[in-house]
């Protein structure tokens, strides 16, 4: 009775999550997501493995750091590391710096570590991130820099003299999305040519 083994459930799932990234990888290495018309490996995790984009982001993520890095490879080959503790330290961990982060992911308490790495990288505390908050409506949350912000009022306060109105942020990203569509859409382009 194995399973009844207080740590046995644990240590599956961990060698089940070291599987996982093999398998992502070697998809990955070849391209052979195309085998199953998917795009990408992201789309391969959404849509033939049946994750959510969330996980499925998160393990495409390590599976290339960790092919990238042999530690890391290492480290969630043989358990010493898990994909949920990681998966902080993709955005910062180097074949230069290495030692360091597996170090700290080892050692520290996932909120620790989080803290440690916003230190050092800010941009991951304002995640990028879309979700439905009705049938046809989106809320998206992201960080932008000062400088970013800057153009987008440019362009916010362009446009609402251009339209006579005040306009919304959101119909500032609108404006700026159709026309660099119109610009550089291939599909556009076509039908101008027609």
């Amino acid at each position: 009775m194995d399973f009844l083994k207080p740590r046995s459930p644990v240590q599956r799932y961990i060698r089940c999550e070291a599987e996982l990234i093999s398998v992502l990888q070697e998809i990955d290495g070849c391209h052979s997501y195309h085998e199953y018309q998917c795009t990408s490996l992201f789309n391969y995790a959404v849509d033939k493995l049946g994750v959510t984009r969330d996980v499925a982001y998160n393990f495409v993520n390590v599976a290339r750091k960790a092919k990238a890095i042999s530690a890391l490879q290492a480290g969630i080959q043989d358990g010493s590391l898990t994909v949920s503790k990681v998966k902080k330290v993709t955005s910062v961990i180097t074949l230069e710096n290495q030692d360091h982060w597996i170090g700290l992911v080892k050692s520290l308490p996932k909120e620790a570590l989080e803290k440690e790495v916003a230190r050092v990288n800010p941009k991951v505390l304002t995640p990028e991130r879309a979700q439905y908050v009705a049938e046809d409506r989106m809320r998206l949350e992201l960080g932008v820099s000062e400088a970013l912000m800057k153009k987008l009022r440019r362009v916010q306060d362009l446009l609402a003299q251009s339209q006579r109105r005040p306009v919304s942020l959101e119909e500032t990203l609108d404006a700026m999305a159709e026309q660099f569509i119109e610009r550089n859409d291939p599909l556009e382009k076509a039908k101008r040519a027609h």
